[in-house]
Formats: C-alpha cells, structure tokens, sequence
C-alpha cells in the first residue's frame, strides 16, 4: 500500500491552498459586484420578470396583465423605464370605452408599445400632442404579437373603443411570428376561406407550469458580470446565424423559396384582413413599415454582405408591403423611405443595441410621419 510522503502532501497543498484562495476571491467578488449592481444600483437583465407584465391568454396567447406597473429592463447597459399597464390591459393611459371626440388607434407589436423610452416620448403620446389634443390616440401594441395576434385583439377589444383611424406599426419580425404555433393562435393559407387564411390553435391551450429557468438563463437576468462578459465574447467571436433561421434578415433575401413566399403570403392576407376589419366598421387604415437598421445603414448593409454574400435586396420589404397596398388599396407610409428621403442617421433614432426599436428621439420621427401622412391623406380633415 502506498503512502502520499509529507514532501508530496506539502507541495500539493503549496498548489491547492493558493488556487482555491484565488478561486474564492473571486467568486466572492463576483458575487459582491453583482449583488451590488442588483439591489444597489438595480442593474437587472433585458426583459426582467416578464410575468409582472404579462399573463397567458386562451384567446391571444399572452396579454399584458391589468392595472401592472413597474420597470422594464431594456438593455444590458442597464437601461430601465417605468412601464404602466391601464385597467383594460394596454400600456396607456386610463381610458373610458365610450369616447367624447375622434381617436386613433395604434396597434402591433413591441414597435407600438415604445417601452425603449421615457413614458413622456413615446409615439402615441407625441402623435397626439402634434395633432394638438384633439385626437385620442390609444395604445393597443402588445410586446411579441404577430400580426395574427395583433388582427384577434383589435378584433375582439379594439373594435370597442370605436376609434375613426388604426394605424398597424409592421414590424419585420412579424413575417416569422406569423407562421409560429408554439402557444399562440395562428393563421393558415386556406383558398376556401374568404380572406385567403383561416384560424388555427383557437382557444390556446395554456400550460399549467411555467418552464423552470436555467441556470443561463438565470444568470442573464441576474448576474451583470455574466452579462459583460457575454457582451464582450460576442464581440470577439460573433457566430453567424444560419440566414434561414435568421427571423430579421431572412425576409430581405433576393431569391425567395417556397416557405418565404408562405411568409409573405399569410403576413399580407393578415393585413389586408386588419385592414377590411376596420374599413367595415366605417375606420381608416393606415399600414406602417417600421425601421429595421440594415435597411438604412450602409455600413451594416455591407457588413452582412461580406458576412453572407451578394445574397440581399435591402427594399424587398419595402417594395412588397407598397405594391400589395397599391393592389388591395391600403394607405402606407415607409419609415425606411421616410428616413432616407430626410438623410436622417440611423443611430440618431435607436439604441447601438437595437435593431428595432426607436429611441425617443426616433418616437419623435415616428410620430412627425404619421401625422404628415395622416394629413397628406385628408383623413384628419374628415373627422
């Protein structure tokens, strides 16, 4: 039987004793920059606790839960604004069912809900203050909604507040939220039905238990020091997507296949059904393209060419949202082409970290285009 020798027990624990010293600085240390940045400074992760705002919903999917107030976290620099939700569930001002004067009505996803700025910026707010407070301008967006999501909402609550004027914020991410199943209704082609597409996963079936978190997961809500870290691997070793499962690039691909052409089918059926929705109950429809920062950022335009290849139409979208609004007679407005034709930066309008989102200073833009374009249509005029 063989005996570990004083001298060999003395030299492992000369090693041992220094590492798991080293090792329990800085975890502690790790722990105590953390705990700081949490409950010291309230420095939490993009999208902290989302059930504080949100609820499942058999008829939706989600919704955001009434009457709930808090702060969202944006961005891993530590970003937060002060989110409140109305008694109806929208994250607007309180507001009656019946109406004493005209109103709009602003409905989509995230885009329309502005929560990437102060609640004094966001569009609805800034719409109506140029539109001089004679238009109610109610906030009907709703974080993560396709247009699918977003055409039952308006339909079974929206169509309530009788507003004269919708106004739909399209988002590219809802070409792939149409076609998801996963804990949502959704829309399928369907040449028998009348607008092209019929409903599918309708009521929702709602999970008794919510997923446990992972420990990753975890960590990206809680921990800043795993969150810096992450950022800057990112940097130094950003992995390319797949363009296929690239859900924001995806659709600006110059060659389509048959599941993108599905795509774009079931997202401008489910327009063209918003829209017909309101132009039945007396309502104008305004269809907007939101910005997406490849589509006007020549640097990143060239960036993901070399990334990619020569495989890119950076209007595609474009193009095809007007040529089928021409077709179906749907009013549009282009944030892409509104930006562009004024010579206006894209990073003046959204946080570096965002490819979405506007900023306030990009509210402010969204809010001049609508109501020029609201003007240029008349419609203001005929109310």
């Amino acid at each position: 039987m063989k005996h570990i020798s004083y001298g060999n027990y003395g030299r492992v624990r000369a090693i041992l004793v220094p590492m798991i010293l080293v090792g329990g600085s800085l975890f502690f240390t790790v722990l105590a920059v953390d705990l700081v940045a949490f409950f010291g400074f309230d420095v939490k992760g993009p999208g902290y606790e989302p059930r504080r705002f949100f609820e499942d919903s058999s008829k939706f999917g989600h919704v955001h839960r009434p009457s709930a107030e808090g702060y969202w976290y944006r961005y891993d620099d530590g970003s937060k604004y002060y989110v409140s939700i109305n008694s109806h569930g929208f994250s607007d001002a309180a507001r009656t069912v019946s109406k004493n004067g005209p109103r709009i009505a602003l409905v989509g996803d995230s885009t329309a809900e502005f929560w990437e700025m102060e609640a004094e910026y966001r569009g609805h707010i800034l719409l109506e203050q140029l539109l001089d407070d004679t238009y109610e301008v109610l906030n009907f967006g709703v974080r993560g909604y396709g247009t699918d999501q977003t055409l039952l909402l308006f339909q079974e609550v929206g169509v309530e507040f009788s507003p004269d004027i919708v106004i739909y914020s399209f988002c590219i991410n809802d070409l792939s939220n149409n076609v998801s199943e996963a804990g949502k209704p959704y829309f399928v082609l369907d040449d028998s039905a009348s607008s092209g597409v019929s409903l599918r996963n309708y009521p929702v079936e709602i999970p008794r238990e919510v997923e446990p978190t992972t420990l990753l997961g975890f960590l990206r809500l809680h921990s800043f020091v795993y969150r810096t870290l992450n950022r800057v691997r990112r940097l130094a070793y950003s992995a390319t997507i797949p363009l296929t499962s690239h859900f924001e690039l995806r659709p600006f691909k110059r060659a389509y296949d048959q599941e993108d052409m599905r795509r774009l089918e079931i997202s401008l059926k489910l327009i063209n059904r918003l829209h017909n929705l309101a132009s039945e109950r007396g309502m104008q429809f305004l269809l907007v393209e939101g910005l997406y920062r490849p589509v006007v950022d020549i640097a990143q335009r060239q960036q993901l060419t070399e990334i990619y290849g020569d495989v890119f139409d950076f209007d595609r979208v474009t193009n095809e949202l007007d040529a089928y609004a021409n077709e179906q007679g749907i009013a549009f407005l282009s944030l892409p082409r509104w930006i562009q034709a004024r010579g206006r930066g894209v990073s003046e309008l959204m946080h570096p970290e965002d490819n979405m989102h506007l900023n306030r200073e990009g509210s402010r833009v969204f809010a001049e285009a609508v109501a020029a374009r609201l003007r240029e249509l008349g419609w203001i005029h005929q109310l």
